[in-house]
């Protein structure tokens, strides 16, 4: 039996907190003092061009939101049954 809704979800871990891996990864770099970022300008100018293109693109995911598709207005269903209504108006069909 499950929660009945409207019921506000309750235990778990709290919204925003890190992951242990993560955080000790992280830890672990800062205590060997490597930067993986310096890393990667030091040898961005020995990259070709298209290499460059794919290292850039990867981080734009972290540099900006992702966009979200947008809904259609109309479906495909609803498009094709006012196109059929438009062209028999017009004495196409």
């Amino acid at each position: 039996m499950g929660r009945p809704t409207g019921l506000p979800k309750t235990g778990g871990r709290v919204k925003g907190t890190p992951n242990k891996r993560s955080t000790h990864f992280a830890t672990r770099l800062e205590e060997l003092g490597f930067d993986p970022l310096s890393e990667l300008i030091k040898l961005f100018p020995e990259f070709c061009r298209e290499r460059k293109a794919i290292v850039l693109l990867s981080l734009f995911a972290y540099l900006y939101p992702k966009r979200k598709s947008v809904e259609e207005a109309v479906s495909l269903d609803e498009l094709v049954e006012l196109n059929f209504v438009d062209e028999i108006d017009e004495g196409v069909a």
